[in-house]
């Protein structure tokens, strides 16, 4: 079977890595990790569009490419199953801080629609589940002695264990979802069991 690659960001190397593990996927992740500066106004984008229209958007475009494409395949077991849908969204959908409304409500959108999704695209064997991650260690917080200090303060606030994600335990349980046939329609935190603050 191929592998789809209608993925962005990190997903995007998870599922180069299941290809190059020669695993028998049909399967898509969408999400990106960007950096959005935000003014008064929560138009968060690059653009300067809001950033819930811009991200939801984007996950309706790839889930709805990704689906009718997967729906054109051959079934890939007995159940009819032609892919799976693996979703980005983030532990702000759940606990968004001061500041993060367009933020929170655009991950919170995605959360929202893993549910519909899933029941639309199950007439065609197409399992859709979404993935909420915390506080996980990726370029964004820079290198060096100050970072790795931030890293160290933030990683205080995770219940267990007490440091951040590494993109490595986001993958697992990416690849977890793609290879589980019976995964469908859930919304997985990975997190270490943090709940945000306020701010």
């Amino acid at each position: 079977m191929n592998l789809m690659k209608f993925a962005t960001a990190s997903v995007a190397a998870v599922l180069f890595a299941a290809t190059a593990s020669g695993l028998p996927l049909d399967s898509v992740g969408s999400g990106s990790v960007q950096q959005y500066t935000c003014d008064d106004s929560c138009s968060c984008s690059p653009d300067g569009s809001p950033v819930a229209w811009n991200d939801l958007n984007g996950y309706c475009l790839d889930n709805t490419a990704a689906a009718g494409a997967m729906a054109a395949t051959e079934p890939m077991d007995d159940d009819g199953q032609r892919g799976a849908i693996v979703n980005m969204a983030s532990a702000a959908a759940f606990d968004g801080q001061i500041g993060q409304a367009a933020y929170s409500a655009s991950k919170g959108g995605i959360v929202g629609m893993t549910l519909p999704i899933a029941r639309d695209l199950s007439v065609v064997g197409v399992r859709v589940n979404t993935i909420a991650p915390g506080l996980i260690d990726t370029p964004i917080y820079g290198e060096g002695e100050q970072s790795d200090a931030f890293k160290a303060h933030l990683g205080q606030s995770v219940l267990f264990p007490k440091r951040l994600g590494s993109g490595e335990e986001l993958a697992f349980m990416v690849m977890d979802l793609l290879t589980n046939p019976y995964m469908n329609a859930e919304v997985i935190r990975v997190d270490g069991g943090i709940r945000m603050p306020p701010k």
